[in-house]
């Protein structure tokens, strides 16, 4: 089984929160904010304090209804994967202004009648009548 990730205590604590104050499914940011103590209650996040307010921007369009507290927990997750990076994340290595001598050959040109979009079409294809 793969460890607990970062804040996933905070995250389950605070889910649990809304569940103790709020009916769900909850529909909108305003019934979120009520259950936590309005958009201007301060939450304890990775160390940090947050107002509720603040948050608002972060949801993205979709997270709402939230149709339990296993849902809150699953979307505040995603959220989480969205704007964190890993810790294993790649590394950028050095800028090159040329490839390697030993890179190969580039790829071939682009046909100045090929289809728009970059989506490579299928030539000499017998059909069916």
């Amino acid at each position: 089984m793969p460890p607990v990730p970062k804040a996933y205590h905070e995250v389950e604590g605070l889910a649990n929160r809304v569940a103790e104050k709020a009916q769900f499914p909850i529909t909108d940011f305003k019934e979120l904010a009520d259950a936590l103590g309005g958009e201007d209650a301060e939450i304890q996040y990775e160390g940090h304090g947050r107002k509720l307010g603040e948050i608002r921007k972060a949801l993205p369009e979709g997270f709402f209804p939230v149709e339990s507290r296993e849902d809150l927990i699953a979307k505040a997750g995603y959220l989480q994967t969205r704007h964190r990076k890993p810790d294993d994340d790649h590394v950028p290595g050095e800028q090159k202004d040329k490839p390697a001598d030993d890179a190969g050959e580039p790829p071939g040109e682009a046909k100045k009648d090929a289809r728009p979009g970059g989506i490579p079409a299928l030539h000499g294809v017998k059909r069916d009548k």
